[in-house]
Order: structure tokens, then C-alpha cells, then sequence
């Protein structure tokens, strides 16, 4: 069983597409099911005209918005009596994935793949690839169908 399910999302309604599919097995847990939200920071490029007190700032604003997002996920989750925790990290997005499911002690990594294939895959490098060849739990991939480009 699937007791806790560890859902990362980047702020886009083509992550999110794997919020249902989590949340149906976490519901199926019954009491035991919990959901872990994380987002890994977006990482700041410290530019010559930045002095590191503005990039301090830049970055206290980035992981302030990158919580507000989760909780604000986590706020409509919890209205259905679900168990969710959030966390923010920072780094390599597939090496936090994979920190971050390990420390909550995830049963499940549920995430939606971008849908990319090809030589836009090979140039980006996939994130959903590296989780799934380097987890220790099993991983759920959602591809996000009928979600555009347009509408992440």
C-alpha cells in the first residue's frame, strides 16, 4: 500500500496532472494515505549588476512564493480531509525529487511527465527519466492529456 505519496510540481497545470491520480490512491490509504507537495526553487543566476544582499532578497522572495504556491495546492487538498505536508528545496530538480522522497520516507513518486521526446528530450535532459531510473520506490508517470503548452 501506498501510505505516503510524494507529488513534486514546478507551478505549472502540466505537473499538476498528476494530482488526481495521487490523490485517488492516497484516498484509497483511507486514513493512513499523506501527500508530500514539493517544488524545487527555480535557481537564481547571480548577474554582475546584483549585489548579494539583492540576491538574498531575490531568493527569500522566490522560496516565499514557491510555499504560497504549495499551500495554496495543499489548502484545496486538505478541504477533502487529506493529509498533506509541503516542502521547498533547492538544487538539481531529479536529485531533490529523490532527497526529498527518501527523507518523508515515500511509498510513491506520483509526477507528470512533460511529454517531450525526441531531440527537445535530449537537449533538456528529463527529470521524470532521471527519478525513475535512479528511485528506490516505485514511480507513477502522468502524462498530462488534453494540457498544453499553452495553459502551463
Amino acid at each position: 500500500m501506498f501510505k505516503t505519496i510524494l507529488i513534486p510540481l514546478d507551478g505549472s497545470k502540466l505537473a499538476e496532472a498528476a494530482l488526481p491520480a495521487a490523490v485517488a490512491i492516497a484516498k484509497n490509504a483511507h486514513a493512513e494515505g499523506k501527500l508530500v507537495l514539493m517544488r524545487v526553487a527555480p535557481d537564481l543566476w547571480l548577474d554582475d549588476a546584483v549585489t548579494p544582499d539583492q540576491l538574498e532578497e531575490f531568493q527569500a522572495k522566490v522560496w516565499h512564493d514557491c510555499q504560497k504556491y504549495l499551500d495554496e495546492v495543499a489548502g484545496d487538498l486538505r478541504k477533502d480531509d487529506l493529509d498533506v505536508v509541503t516542502w521547498v528545496a533547492s538544487g538539481d530538480r531529479a536529485d531533490q525529487i529523490l532527497a526529498v522522497a527518501q527523507t518523508a520516507h515515500a511509498h510513491l513518486i506520483a509526477m507528470a511527465t512533460h511529454g517531450r521526446s525526441g531531440l527537445p528530450r535530449l537537449m533538456l535532459g528529463s527529470v521524470a527519466d532521471k527519478v525513475v531510473h535512479r528511485a528506490t520506490m516505485p514511480v507513477l508517470l502522468i502524462h498530462p492529456d488534453g494540457i498544453t503548452g499553452a495553459e502551463a
